[in-house]
């Protein structure tokens, strides 16, 4: 860090100039960077998306074939095994769909019932030799009479066997030439659900390589150079469509037996087709395996609801990575050639501003330290003078330490103050026992006070909760009348009732015994009514008779309290009587104490005059002693300041050489920048000794004077405030009242 201080400014502010175009390259190449990835990521993204769309139209188109099989097994024809009319229908289906090369309808046994008898192509299929064929040995034939469907139950695909894309010996057969197809096969059932035959479809790749040529259309303008791709679950080619590099749009999807179903995609274990096996999706690139060339890929396992996902075949969609990020790549170029131009023209720019400064601030510098050594000249003149000064305030100090002598012989006069003080002081400590014991007294009246206050408090509580213990009796036997009330109502109307009852009983004759027992049951409830109400008549005797007793109590406690109080009373008249003795003691000694401070204030009136006429000199002196020291503090503390500020400009200006030139010249700016300072350091020392001297003289005794007598210098001192430098005696007239 010290090196870089001690360069020159120009250095430094090419320096500057330099790092912050350095930065600022950084900061762009940094967001250039992001943006570039971000891009990156976009696309990234995008080719996973295409890759998802392309998987949905191949599963739909996968649905529509699995669909078909099983609605060409429910035609009429086909259910009845009628041969003509079956014949008919099989060929309108391949001229309708055109996804079909073939359809067979098998009996149970595996021989052929009825074929189509052309493709789509109008070429003739060869029912002669399919004829000959032994159907039931045909994997896809097992598997659809035993009832073994490529099929997911969760996604209600059922009914149908899948054969994966192969080049198939019956279509071989059928038109006598190699044929990539895919088979579904179905059973079929007449309309009481006996299994009678299986039909079968042999779909060439159009179904699939047609999606894909509609879904280039749609990408064409944006990704011209794609190549989409279908893998099985081996990772084998289903199919390869490069339209770019082919200007027949017939021959685009490549259809080579040497290469389909044959090569694979994947030579080498990578992170795509470790992802596929592992049935997941994405995007990331991967070299091309044929043109050598690397790929951003979005690829695909095929997962959807109208796709069997143990077929297994996944989707790529991919293009040349250095075609699609172009517009990238270009950017950094751009940039690359901008940033540089733009740092070259800064650093220029930074070096012409750089001379013009540098060049300003030196000449501000050679300024200023021609200015700071005028300073430090001017610094030691006003030393010189605040030198002078503080000497006149040394002999006004000397005047003044004459004063301080005589005012000490005034103490003598105090003496017989302080005896009188010491009297009353004696007297005052007299008052202040007897005003202890007196608030000693009162202390204890206040707390007789503080006590019977709380026995009329416990009295009232007492009272407060007797009121409401009679109270709640109150209640009780309130609540105990009216229960005694209803009781004897219920008493009555139970006893009307049932003589009521019995007389009802008496005219029914022997039809009214039943209710005579009633009669009787309610009589003795009505005796058992009377029962309860006799014990809460004792209940309210007794509870009057506790009413009683808490009356009794309560008297008694009140009795005893007010008694209390009483005894607590007549103590605190007591204590009072005891508090107005005291108090009468006080108010002697106060007298007493009034009669010395008379005394005093006539002696202190007498010393007050001759202290007037000493002040009167004192104040004279200290009038001119303090602005002669004033000044010449001030002036000293002046010249300190204005040194040390020329000091402090010498080395700043020192600073700002070395910053401007560097190490390099900073010797001889130094010389040419500094004063010598011995004369100036001198003359502020001494000047800084008499101002401390001035400030801190201090008033000395006479000792060699027992009776405190003027020192040489008295003259000087009458002439100035009056005094004849005799000590006043007691008998003194001035010490008169009047």
């Amino acid at each position: 860090m010290n090196k870089i201080w001690n360069i020159s400014l120009r250095t430094k502010i090419m320096l500057l100039a330099l790092t912050v175009n350095i930065v600022v390259a950084a900061g762009a190449f940094f967001n250039l960077q992001k943006m570039a990835k971000s891009y990156e990521e976009a696309h990234l993204h995008e080719f996973y998306s295409k890759s998802q769309m392309l998987s949905m139209s191949i599963a739909n188109q996968f649905y529509e074939r699995y669909g078909d099989v099983q609605a060409f097994a429910k035609n009429e024809s086909i259910r009845l095994m009628h041969t003509d009319r079956m014949q008919k229908d099989l060929n309108e289906y391949i001229a309708t769909y055109g996804v079909y090369d073939l359809v067979v309808v098998l009996d149970k046994n595996g021989k052929l019932v009825a074929s189509n008898q052309t493709d789509i192509n109008k070429k003739l299929v060869n029912t002669i030799a399919l004829a000959q064929v032994n159907f039931a040995q045909t994997p896809w034939f097992q598997a659809a009479l035993k009832g073994e469907f490529t099929e997911n139950a969760s996604k209600s695909i059922s009914g149908t066997y899948f054969g994966d894309v192969a080049l198939d010996p019956v279509l071989k057969e059928a038109f006598g030439e190699d044929r990539f197809g895919a088979t579904f096969a179905a059973q079929i059932k007449d309309y009481d659900g006996n299994l009678v035959g299986i039909i079968a479809t042999k779909s060439n790749t159009r179904w699939y390589d047609t999606t894909m040529e509609e879904f280039y259309r749609t990408i064409e303008n944006s990704y011209p150079n794609t190549e989409l791709t279908i893998l099985n679950k081996d990772g084998q080619y289903v199919l390869r469509y490069y339209p770019a590099s082919i200007k027949d749009p017939a021959k685009r999807v490549v259809h080579d037996p040497e290469q389909i179903l044959k090569q694979k995609y994947f030579t080498s274990e990578n992170e795509i087709s470790r992802a596929l096996k592992e049935q997941k999706s994405g995007a990331s690139t991967q070299i091309d395996q044929v043109d050598g060339n690397e790929d951003i890929v979005g690829y695909s396992f095929i997962k959807h609801p109208k796709w069997v996902s143990t077929i297994g075949w996944s989707i790529l969609f991919h293009n040349e990575k250095e075609e699609v990020f172009a517009n990238v790549y270009q950017a950094k170029t751009y940039f690359y050639w901008l940033s540089g131009i733009i740092s070259l023209l800064g650093l220029c720019f930074s070096t012409w501003a750089g001379l013009k400064l540098s060049k300003s601030v030196e000449h501000i510098s050679e300024e200023l330290a021609e200015n700071t050594k005028q300073l430090d000249e001017a610094s030691v003149k006003i030393a010189s003078g605040a030198t002078q000064l503080s000497e006149s305030a040394t002999e006004q100090a000397s005047a003044l330490q004459e004063t301080v002598s005589t005012i000490d012989q005034i103490s003598s006069m105090i003496q017989k103050n302080s005896e009188a003080a010491q009297k009353s002081k004696e007297l005052s400590a007299q008052s202040t026992s007897s005003a202890e014991q007196g608030r000693q007294t009162i202390d204890s009246m206040l707390m007789a006070i503080s006590e019977i206050e709380t026995n009329n408090t416990e009295v009232s509580e007492q009272m407060e909760q007797t009121n409401a213990q009679l109270a709640e009796i109150t209640k009780m036997i309130h609540n105990i009348s009216n229960k005694t009330k209803v009781i004897n109502e219920i008493v009555f109307q139970t006893k009307l009732l049932s003589f009521n009852a019995s007389v009802e009983a008496a005219r029914a004759g022997e039809y009214g015994k039943g209710f005579a027992v009633v009669a009787e049951e309610v009589g003795k409830l009505a005796q058992m009514s009377g029962g309860a109400a006799k014990e809460i008549s004792s209940m309210l005797e007794e509870s009057v008779g506790r009413v009683e007793v808490i009356i009794q109590e309560t008297r008694t406690k009140v009795e005893k309290l007010m008694d209390q109080s009483k005894e607590k009373v007549n103590y605190g008249s007591e204590t009072a009587k005891q508090c107005k003795q005291a108090l009468d003691e006080i108010a002697v000694s106060v007298k007493s104490v009034d009669q010395l401070v008379s005394e005093i204030a006539v002696a202190s009136k007498e010393q007050s005059a001759g202290v007037v006429q000493i002040s009167q000199a004192v104040n004279q002196l200290e009038s001119v002693t303090n602005q002669n020291s004033a000044v010449a503090q001030a002036s000293s503390a002046s010249a300190e300041q204005l040194r040390a500020q020329a000091g402090s400009m010498n080395h700043l200006v020192d600073e700002l050489a070395v910053y401007v030139h560097g190490n390099s010249s900073q010797q001889h700016v130094h010389e040419s920048t500094t004063v010598k300072p011995t004369k100036v350091s001198a003359s502020s020392e001494k000047s800084k000794v008499q101002a401390n001297k001035v400030l801190a003289f201090e008033s000395k005794k006479n000792v060699s004077n027992p009776s405190y007598g003027l020192s040489q210098s008295q003259p000087a001192f009458k002439n100035a405030s009056g005094y004849d430098g005799k000590i006043p005696s007691a008998d003194d007239p001035g010490f008169s009242e009047e």
